[in-house]
């Protein structure tokens, strides 16, 4: 479960890292003068717009399981505490 959600985060990374360069450079390249191989601007607006969308659902989704990560570490090291505890009582009896 760990490694998947890992993955996923890096999975989002790169795919929020990797789309941004290309609306940049769709924005500041195409829009105003549009030349080959550019989107047309009615759907270069289209295409940012679901991209912005996916990315923002996408760092949310990374947000919950950095949270969920996060939560399952707690809970590992509460265990570890409470087992050097118990492990310290049985010693010093």
């Amino acid at each position: 479960m760990i490694a998947l959600l890992v993955l996923l985060l890096i999975a989002i990374v790169v795919w929020v890292l990797g789309s941004l360069p290309w609306l940049v450079t769709n924005y500041f390249l195409c829009v105003p003068e549009p030349i080959i191989g550019c989107a047309r601007p009615s759907d270069f607006i289209d295409i940012a717009r679901t991209i912005v969308v996916g990315n923002v659902a996408l760092m949310v989704l990374a947000g919950v399981a950095i949270a969920y990560l996060n939560r399952l570490h707690q809970r590992l090291r509460r265990r570890q505490q409470l087992a050097a505890q118990q492990q310290q009582l049985e010693s010093s009896d």
